[in-house]
């Protein structure tokens, strides 16, 4: 272990007043965790959040010169086996802190290295998803601009814009992005108790390879929407909610208040039709309640079937309209306890696929005058039925 640490660092002024010294400074740290040395740097970057990211071996180099007070132009490279960021620019020491203008980028292999730096829980879905971003960053005080950011997330081309201002109780935000491809649930993973338990990292998929196809059997950590607020706009091509749930020409608009997680609006095409949908996500306790509704109008069953049972098994057009809520301590047992109601109407349509042998034998079998079928057998011969036909 250990690190090789070279500075050279000169200052022409008074030694009791850096700030108002001409400095020129040229340093790099090679060895063990040297991204530990980003603190000297960025005194607001919480030690535990680096110490997280784990042991791993690199340089970083920085390069200062200039007057603290007035202007320091600069650059700051890390490069370890896991991650690699730099920054470039000009700032000055100010009365309401550090301030900021320049340019940033980040690559790494692990996109939950990244997750943990900002503070959340890394699901599974993050790990070992390839980044690669470039951001442009104005830093006034307690508030952060990062702007034109771009790059490429699990093979997909990204873009968006965020706004930070922890100056405040809690932390405010305003958040936009833009993919071809975006999974929902790996997104809200963040918002799971993924180091509560033993790890179960199939619990959910990659991000490049869809989401899960049901939550994981953890906790909820809501601590990230309890002590923030602000806006969240989203547009994809495709937001996935799971295999069989896939909005196209997506656009979802959300915002973090004192209600919870709140998705006032979600729009775009789902199984033909055009789909309006909202909900929140409010945190109770250790837990968390749901209250959500969606509707699809002018659907195709043939999608439906489609995406559901993976055949066209009828053609036509339909309406649907449910509402739902519910409580639960963690995401599968909310999902269990929801209740609620609905509405499905069915245009002029058509069966597609229909193989009438099942029907026959379940009619044989009613016929029979010395049968007399209690609830378990009606529902295991409807079993049967279903999967046959």
């Amino acid at each position: 272990g250990g690190s090789d640490v070279s500075v050279v660092a000169r200052a022409a002024g008074d030694p009791a007043k850096l700030e108002t010294a001409s400095i020129d400074v040229k340093g790099s740290v090679t060895g063990d965790r040297p991204h530990a040395f980003l603190v000297l740097l960025f005194p607001d970057l919480p030690v535990e959040r680096l110490v997280a990211t784990g042991r791993s071996r690199g340089k970083l180099t920085v390069k200062l010169a200039g007057v603290p007070n007035q202007k320091v132009t600069g650059s700051a490279a890390l490069e370890t086996d896991a991650i690699g960021v730099a920054f470039s620019g000009q700032g000055s020491l100010q009365e309401s802190g550090f301030a900021f203008t320049g340019k940033g980028a980040a690559v790494s292999k692990d996109a939950a290295l990244a997750l943990m730096l900002v503070g959340f829980e890394t699901p599974p879905s993050s790990a070992g998803v390839p980044l690669q971003l470039r951001v442009d960053i104005v830093k006034q005080g307690p508030v952060v601009n990062l702007d034109a950011i771009d790059g490429m997330v699990a093979g997909e081309t990204v873009t968006g814009s965020a706004r930070f201002d922890f100056g405040g109780a809690k932390t405010r935000f305003a958040l936009s992005g833009s993919a071809g491809t975006i999974s929902l649930p790996s997104l809200l993973g963040v918002l799971v108790a993924w180091q509560s338990t033993p790890s179960t990292e199939e619990m959910l998929g990659a991000i490049g390879a869809g989401a899960s196809e049901l939550w994981p059997s953890r906790g909820f950590s809501l601590g990230p929407i309890e002590k923030a607020e602000g806006s969240i706009t989203l547009k994809a091509a495709t937001l996935s909610l799971g295999s069989a749930v896939k909005i196209s020409d997506a656009a979802l608009l959300a915002a973090v208040g004192k209600d919870g997680l709140s998705i006032t609006d979600l729009k775009g095409r789902l199984f033909g039709g055009e789909l309006a949908a909202s909900g929140t996500l409010s945190p109770r306790g250790t837990g968390a309640e749901l209250q959500a509704k969606a509707e699809v109008k002018g659907g195709k069953l043939e999608e439906l079937a489609k995406s559901v049972a993976g055949s066209g098994l009828a053609k036509g057009p339909f309406d649907l309209a449910v509402s739902v809520q519910g409580e639960g301590l963690s995401p599968p047992g909310l999902v269990a306890g929801l209740s609620g109601e609905g509405s499905l109407v069915l245009g002029r349509g058509a069966l597609q696929s229909l193989s009438p042998d099942p029907l026959r034998r379940v009619a044989a079998t009613a016929a029979k005058k010395t049968i007399k079928a209690d609830k378990e057998e009606i529902a295991a011969e409807a079993k049967a039925v279903r999967e046959k036909i």
